[in-house]
């Protein structure tokens, strides 16, 4: 009886522990391995998947039969649009690393911190209307059956860092 039953001590303890570590080691790096190799290869294609979201002009291009005048005239107003936006995007990305500043500062000023929140909503208001108003200047050009088929595109404009899922390199907010 007494072979059977040994006592246990510091230096026991510690050899089932290294014996019990062997044999989840195996299992545990195998699993790790394998969830690694599943995300890497679902990591290109999810990102993929997005594509170019230049919005209206390249779904048209792909998906109907617009005329070269047509196509001239969109590429010009997407010429046109993207420049005036430039400069609020810009001020606008400014703003929010300024908030970023403001709301991670020792001593926080709220008053500050609501004031930039209003500049960026008025920026990207402002935003919003100049690409609401090219969409309407796109939709001009249009015939009617290419209009329907213009309106039922998906919009993905305005979600960029959003929903995306992880490593998107873009800030939420």
């Amino acid at each position: 009886m007494k072979g059977l039953i040994r006592p246990l001590s510091p230096l026991n303890t510690i050899e089932m522990t290294n014996q019990q570590n062997r044999n989840i080691r195996p299992k545990f790096g195998l699993a790790s391995l394998t969830l690694l190799l599943i995300f890497l290869f679902a990591l290109p294609s999810a990102f993929a998947f997005h594509g170019n979201r230049d919005s209206s002009k390249m779904a048209m291009h792909r998906n109907s039969n617009l005329t070269d005048a047509q196509k001239s005239k969109m590429k010009e107003l997407n010429l046109q649009m993207k420049k005036e936006i430039l400069p609020f995007k810009n001020t606008l990305e400014e703003k929010k690393a300024r908030l970023n500043t403001l709301e991670t500062a020792e001593k926080p000023e709220l008053i500050t911190i609501n004031s930039t929140i209003d500049e960026i909503n008025g920026l990207q208001s402002k935003i919003m209307k100049l690409k609401a108003a090219h969409k309407q200047e796109v939709r001009k050009l249009l015939t009617p059956e290419q209009r329907i088929e213009f309106d039922l595109q998906p919009r993905h404009e305005g979600k960029k860092g959003r929903n995306k899922g992880m490593g998107n390199g873009k800030r939420h907010g």
